[in-house]
Order: C-alpha cells, then sequence, then structure tokens
C-alpha cells in the first residue's frame, strides 16, 4: 500500500510504500532527489542530511624505504638460506 506526503525541502508529493511489518523508515523525492525520514504519529517529514566521512587524516604515513630495504631484503635472505641449505648437502 503507498502512501504519500510533501517533501519538507521543495513541497513535492512524496510516495513510499507500507509493508507488512510496518513502514519503510526512509524515503527518497524524485524531484529534488532528498533522502528523507518517513513522518509517524510523533515526528514530521525531515531531510535527512549527508555524512561526508574524510578518510585523508587517517591514513598512516608509509615510508618508502623501510618498504624499498624490505622488497630487497626478502629475496636476499631466501639466497643466503638456499645457499646454507645447498652447501650442507653438497659438503
Amino acid at each position: 500500500m503507498a502512501d504519500t506526503f510533501q517533501c519538507p525541502k521543495c513541497g513535492a508529493p512524496v510516495s513510499y510504500e507500507r509493508d507488512v511489518i510496518g513502514v519503510n523508515l526512509t524515503a527518497k523525492c524524485s524531484y529534488c532527489n532528498s533522502s528523507l525520514s518517513v513522518p509517524d504519529a510523533t515526528h514530521p517529514a525531515r531531510v535527512i542530511s549527508h555524512v561526508n566521512i574524510d578518510l585523508r587524516g587517517a591514513v598512516p604515513k608509509v615510508n618508502l624505504a623501510k618498504w624499498i630495504l624490505l622488497i630487497v631484503l626478502i629475496p636476499v635472505i631466501g639466497i643466503v638460506i638456499f645457499m646454507i641449505a645447498m652447501g650442507t648437502f653438497v659438503g
């Protein structure tokens, strides 16, 4: 069953669906593209603001020299272990 209410931002009619369990909590205005909370007996319809999350400060700084050293050392350590192992079997 579809119900309608007026968009609090632009005044356009907004349709939302009722299902067996209850009412969907949000609706989208097709005219101004705003996300809206569906009104009920205690709360009027409201525009839901969007939250922008900035993760630029949360990313740890990477020390490039340490990564290059690690990438070079892993194969060198593998070669040294291989040479030691081969030396014990040959000798």
